[in-house]
C-alpha cells in the first residue's frame, strides 16, 4: 500500500456536479420554448397542413387530387392497422392454450393483414402520384424564389427612396 493509495481512501468523495442546463441570456437571448405549452404544440400542425394543402392546390389542381385520394385511406388504413392490432393483443397475451388464444385473435389478425395490404397498395399508388408531381415543383420554386427575388429588389427599392 502506497501514501497516495491511503489518502485516496480517507478522502470524501466531492459531490456530483449539478445538471447541465441551457440558459438564454442577454438581450436577445430568448427561449423559444418558453411559452410552448402542449395546446400550442398542438394547434400548429393543422395550420402547417393547411397552408401546405392550399400551397399544393395552387402548384397542381389535378395533381392534388390523386395524391389525397391515395394518402387518405393510407392513413385510414394504419389506423384500422393500430386499432384491431390492440384488439388482437389481449388474446395473443391472455391465458389459455395457444389454439385458443390465436382463434380469439383471428378475425382481428384478419383484418390487420387486409388493412396493411391495402394500405401498402395505396402508398405505392401515393409513391407515383408524388413522382410525378414532385416533377413540376423546382418550375414552381424557381417562379417563387424569382417572385421573392422580385419582391426583395421592390423592397429595397423602397427603403431607399425614403431614405
Amino acid at each position: 500500500m502506497t501514501v497516495t493509495d491511503a489518502s485516496a481512501r480517507d478522502a470524501k468523495t466531492p459531490p456530483p456536479p449539478p445538471p447541465a442546463t441551457i440558459g438564454f441570456a442577454g438581450k436577445y437571448g430568448k427561449n423559444p420554448l418558453a411559452e410552448a405549452s402542449s395546446t400550442a404544440v398542438c394547434r400548429r400542425p393543422p395550420s402547417v397542413l393547411a397552408h401546405t394543402a392550399r400551397m399544393a392546390w395552387a402548384v397542381d389542381r389535378t395533381g392534388v387530387v390523386p395524391l389525397l385520394g391515395c394518402r387518405l385511406p393510407t392513413g385510414a388504413m394504419a389506423a384500422v392497422v393500430l386499432t384491431f392490432t390492440a384488439r388482437a393483443m389481449p388474446h395473443l397475451l391472455g391465458t389459455g392454450t395457444v389454439s385458443e388464444r390465436l382463434h380469439g385473435a383471428l378475425p382481428a389478425l384478419a383484418v390487420v393483414t387486409a388493412a396493411a395490404g391495402l394500405g401498402r397498395i395505396g402508398s405505392a399508388l401515393s409513391g407515383r402520384v408524388d413522382r410525378r408531381t414532385l416533377a413540376a415543383a423546382p418550375r414552381t420554386l424557381r417562379i417563387a424564389l424569382a417572385a421573392g427575388a422580385l419582391g426583395g429588389v421592390f423592397l429595397l427599392g423602397s427603403w431607399a427612396a425614403l431614405a
